[in-house]
């Protein structure tokens, strides 16, 4: 004959606890929901661009302001971000081919805190997924739209905004 306390069962607490589910803090350091200022509160981080070896080029013409992404040799694939190997047939060789700087707002977000510095003065401001004719979907920042605007499907274009000392980013505007 078993005594004692009920067990604990799976997903739940001992049956004199009631359930152990509900809604919790994953982490009790971090502050969340009306507790974290997000308009004037940290900046996540500055903009310093880990460069590597293989995007080296995409910023450097950047700073010419064009556009240039990996194309692979074998295939004739896109790719962003660069690799050394293409994504689509494992081929290693490619070529740094300037594209055209049009393309679609794929996706948006409205971001109310600053995750870059240089971002800071304007919070609010958008975010998107922009899909270039060449079919890479670059994750910039969009500039020019009205506050009220609806960007979800505009043709954009890309103009390039200093950074900082010398880095230039690519941001997109109305076509």
């Amino acid at each position: 004959m078993r005594g004692g306390q009920t067990a604990a069962r799976r997903g739940g607490g001992a049956t004199d606890r009631g359930p152990a589910h509900g809604a919790v803090l994953l982490d009790v350091r971090i502050h969340e929901g009306s507790q974290h200022d997000l308009v004037d509160g940290g900046v996540v981080s500055g903009y310093e661009t880990p460069e590597t070896q293989d995007d080296s080029r995409f910023w450097d013409a950047a700073t010419e302001g064009r556009l240039v992404f990996q194309r692979c040799d074998s295939c004739a694939f896109v790719r962003w971000p660069a690799a050394g190997v293409c994504p689509e047939c494992m081929d290693r060789g490619y070529t740094w081919e300037e594209v055209a700087p049009r393309g679609t707002v794929w996706s948006y977000a409205v971001y109310h805190r600053a995750y870059a510095g240089y971002l800071r003065e304007r919070v609010p401001y958008d975010v998107a997924l922009v899909e270039l004719e060449c079919g890479v979907r670059l994750l910039t920042t969009l500039t020019g739209f009205d506050d009220d605007a609806d960007p979800m499907g505009a043709a954009v274009v890309a103009h390039f905004e200093t950074v900082g000392e010398h880095q230039h980013v690519p941001v997109f505007g109305p076509a």
